[in-house]
């Protein structure tokens, strides 16, 4: 049947996409394309598509909806909302230097500064593609590091000789950085750049 076969067709660029917006447009474009192809009726219309795209089922109204929509403007796309941005500019601009001028600031406290939501911080952040990154130690070898695990392991093999119980004076630890005299706090050390 050729209606089968528009959906099916229309159907390649809606697999191919995982985003939402982007699978609502192609929802939108394959129920046009069935619905002025084919010229059938609205139900027949959501039978064939919901049987094509088990998981994104649509009714009547969303048909009805987008026919008009398309009927109107030509496209499937929403209009731009008209109004006042949620947010000015400056705004935008003074949250991304807040950021360069210090990256180990979170976002609550580059909120609370600016006026803002935690949330809008982070949506700027995310389209201006800062990025959060959390530091990670790791243990620098040096030329010199195999001789002196080699002396170690000699130097034990001694004590251990003289002392056989040595085992039970000796602290092991499993963290991978231990200061008696410092702090480091890996968990919560974070940079946005």
């Amino acid at each position: 049947m050729n209606l089968e076969k528009n959906i099916t067709d229309a159907g390649v660029e809606h697999d191919s996409r995982n985003a939402s917006r982007k699978q609502l447009k192609a929802k939108s474009i394959t129920v046009c394309q069935i619905r002025y192809g084919n010229k059938t009726r609205t139900q027949q219309v959501c039978n064939l598509f919901n049987a094509k795209y088990l998981n994104n089922p649509i009714t009547q109204s969303t048909v009805n909806k987008i026919e008009f929509k398309f009927r109107e403007t030509g496209d499937v796309k929403d209009l731009p909302k008209s109004g006042r941005p949620k947010i000015t500019q400056d705004k935008k601009i003074d949250i991304v230097l807040s950021m360069e001028e210090n990256p180990q600031s979170t976002s609550i406290l580059v909120a609370s500064e600016n006026e803002v939501s935690q949330t809008t911080v982070l949506c700027i952040l995310r389209k201006e593609n800062y990025h959060p990154y959390k530091f990670q130690l790791v243990q620098e070898l040096n030329e010199d590091d195999p001789d002196r695990r080699l002396q170690f392991c000699e130097t034990m093999m001694d004590l251990y000789q003289t002392n056989p119980n040595l085992h039970q004076q000796i602290l092991v630890s499993d963290e991978a950085t231990f200061c008696l005299n410092c702090t480091v706090t890996r968990q919560n050390c974070r940079v946005t750049n």
